[in-house]
This record gives C-alpha cells, sequence and structure tokens, in this order.
C-alpha cells in the first residue's frame, strides 16, 4: 500500500502526472518551460519531475554517468534506469542546489514516486555526516544505505518515504551529486522531493599550530577532535610534525600498541587503555582518555604526547587551537674551574690545611681568657 502523501508532494505528483500525460499522447516535449532558476536559501522543499524534459526545481538528476544511465519512460512516464557495463546496479543520482543545503548536519526527508515494478527492493545512498571529518570530499566511509521500499511488482504508482537524520549534501556522489536511488532491475521513478527539517553547521574545526605554523591533516581522513576535554589528534600526523620519523614509529598488532621515539624518548600507547609507557617504565598517571581507533585511523591524545617530547601545551579557546611550543634545553649544572695545586714543600703547607699544633685563628689557648665582649 502507498505511503499517504503530504500536501507538498500530492501537488508534485499531481503535476508530473499532467506532464506524463502530455508526453505519453505526443505532446512536444520541448514546449515544456523550464523551472527558473532561483535562490533556495529559504525554501521548504526541493523537487524534480522526471520525463522528457526533467523539471528541475531546486533539484537535478546527474544523467550520463557510466552507471547512471537512463531515458524517458513514453509509456508510462517518468523515467526509467538503464542497465549499465560497471555494476548490477541501476543508477538514479540526484543533486540538491547549494543555496538550498550545502555541507553540514541535515535533516531531511526525501520522498520518491516510483512504478511499482519488479520484486527486487530499492535502496538510498547517502552521505552521512560526520562531524570527524565534516568536509571529507574523497573515499568517504560514511557513506550510508538505507532500504527505501520493496516492491510487489502492482505496476501502480506509488509514493516512499525515507527520513535521514544525518544527512550531508556536499556532492561527494558522483558527478557530483548528493544522494543516489537504485536497484537491481529496471527502476522507474517520476518524482523525487527533498523536505527539509532542520540544518546544522559544522562545528568550528580544531587546529594545531607548532612554533606558530599550523600543523595540516589530511581533509580526507580524521580531523583533531575533543573526547573527554581531550584533544586528539592523527597519530601518524601528528608524530611526524612533532619530528619523529616513520622509522620510529611502530604499531605491535597483537597489543594494539603504538611506539613512538624522539631523541632520548620513546613512549607507548595502548588502543582504549589509560595507562602509558615511558622509556620503558609504566607511569604511575593515567590518561584523562586513552588513544583510540576512529574509522580506521589511530588517534593519540595530543597533550600528554607533546608534553613527553618536550613541548608545552596551551589551549586558545577563541580561536579553538591548541598551540605546542618547543621549549629550550634545561641549562647544565654551572661547574667551577679547578686548578692543579703545586707540590708541598717540606715543612710547608697546603693552602687549608694545618699542621699537627698550629694554633688556628680563633681558638682559646691554653692559660688565656678571651675579653667578654661588652654589655648593651
Amino acid at each position: 500500500m502507498a505511503t499517504s502523501c503530504p500536501r507538498w508532494v500530492s501537488a508534485a505528483a499531481a503535476l508530473l502526472l499532467m506532464l506524463c500525460a502530455g508526453t505519453a499522447f505526443g505532446a512536444d516535449p520541448s514546449a515544456q518551460p523550464p523551472m527558473p532558476q532561483r535562490n533556495y536559501k529559504d525554501a521548504q522543499y526541493v523537487q524534480l519531475s522526471l520525463g522528457q524534459p526533467n523539471l528541475e526545481d531546486g533539484l537535478r538528476l546527474v544523467d550520463g554517468l557510466p552507471d547512471g544511465l537512463t531515458q524517458p519512460s513514453l509509456e508510462l512516464g517518468g523515467r526509467q534506469s538503464l542497465a549499465n557495463q560497471i555494476a548490477p546496479e541501476r543508477y538514479f543520482y540526484f543533486d540538491v542546489d547549494d543555496t538550498y543545503i550545502s555541507g553540514g548536519k541535515n535533516k531531511v526527508q526525501i520522498a520518491v514516486t516510483y512504478r511499482d515494478m519488479g520484486l527486487t527492493p530499492i535502496y538510498l545512498e547517502y552521505d552521512s555526516y560526520d562531524p570527524l571529518r565534516p568536509q571529507s570530499k574523497a573515499d568517504d566511509v560514511t557513506r550510508k544505505r538505507v532500504v527505501l521500499t520493496s516492491r510487489g511488482n502492482t505496476e501502480g504508482l506509488k509514493t516512499q518515504f525515507a527520513t535521514l537524520e544525518d544527512a550531508r549534501f556536499s556532492g561527494t556522489q558522483a558527478g557530483g551529486a548528493d544522494f543516489r536511488v537504485f536497484t537491481t532491475d529496471a527502476l522507474i521513478l517520476t518524482n523525487v522531493s527533498v523536505l527539509r527539517m532542520a540544518h546544522e553547521e559544522p562545528a568550528p574545526s580544531i587546529r594545531v599550530q607548532l612554533d606558530g605554523k599550523l600543523v595540516t591533516f589530511d581533509p580526507n581522513e580524521v580531523q583533531p577532535f575533543i573526547q573527554n576535554n581531550r584533544t586528539l589528534v592523527p597519530m601518524r600526523a601528528i608524530f611526524n610534525a612533532l619530528g619523529v620519523r616513520n622509522d620510529d614509529i611502530i604499531w605491535h598488532n597483537d597489543t594494539r600498541t603504538v611506539e613512538a621515539k624522539k631523541g632520548n624518548t620513546m613512549i607507548a600507547l595502548t588502543i582504549d587503555d589509560v595507562t602509558v609507557k615511558v622509556n620503558g617504565k609504566v607511569l604511575d598517571e593515567k590518561l584523562d582518555q586513552p588513544a583510540i581507533i576512529v574509522g580506521s585511523r589511530t588517534v593519540v591524545p595530543l597533550r600528554f604526547v607533546a608534553t613527553q617530547f618536550g613541548l608545552k601545551v596551551e589551549w586558545n579557546e577563541a580561536e579553538r587551537m591548541v598551540i605546542l611550543t618547543t621549549l629550550p634545553p634545561a641549562p647544565a649544572d654551572p661547574t667551577w674551574p679547578t686548578f692543579p695545586l703545586p707540590p708541598a714543600q717540606p715543612g710547608s703547607t697546603q693552602p687549608g690545611s694545618t699542621q699537627p699544633g698550629t694554633p688556628q685563628p680563633g681558638t682559646p689557648q691554653p692559660g688565656t681568657t678571651q675579653p667578654s665582649p661588652p654589655k648593651p
């Protein structure tokens, strides 16, 4: 049974059916005026009516990709997916206008109107917002897939909704698209809409400064973040920035322990363990936040690592920046010059030595009295 449509989807579907009917009965597709281009910043929803031509209103179909080939379905209306040689799935790629939603974390409702033909499920795949990698553009491991609906081969026109709590629209899909709908056999879509329910801007990123220069982190990897009031940073990136060579970074897979050596200091951090070793000895002090693995990458507590390697650590709240400063080496203890003494002569004494029986200054002699100090 088809899900009931809200008013905004019903209006779009009505428009779509009229367009599809006109196309099916020989109306000239070129006579349909294109949707006007505008700023969608304050729009409640964007939509796309699929057919020949497509009618775009803040949402467009990214067509012509090797695994996203489609063609108009003249008999049934809408647009039909085509088989490709890259994958068994047949994709529809969709791009949301950047003025409507771009980046950040979004709660949206996506409505897909489709022909109920076939028996395989229809899937929806989208980029999920990851606060640790809010600006990731490639190799996105936070992409999520949900089952949009199953099909019963009734050949009816149905609309299915999917509410996404953590969608991100940053154009990371193929061809710069934001999400895609697909199945493993022929799929006919007639209308797609996106309703904005909530939008959150990404939190300001945490930066790390070392001796006045910013430390760079791969934008496609985990970025510095705060957990348990401690800043965690990608292990290898920070070790390299602090002057630790790759040859001096050792990962023990059996114990999930990383060792890093710089100069005369070697630290050992074990994943999810608050105890640490420095130069082979377990410290009495426990970590507030241990090293952990995020997105297949090891992140380590920045303050502990930097302090052990002799750096001063400060936090600038206004700039959300960790400031690392290399401390000068501690001064050595002062040493006084020594001079060789001349050889002792018979009957003489070295400075600071005494001969037996020689009175010393201030020492009372037998039979003598010391004068009394004057009274006040």
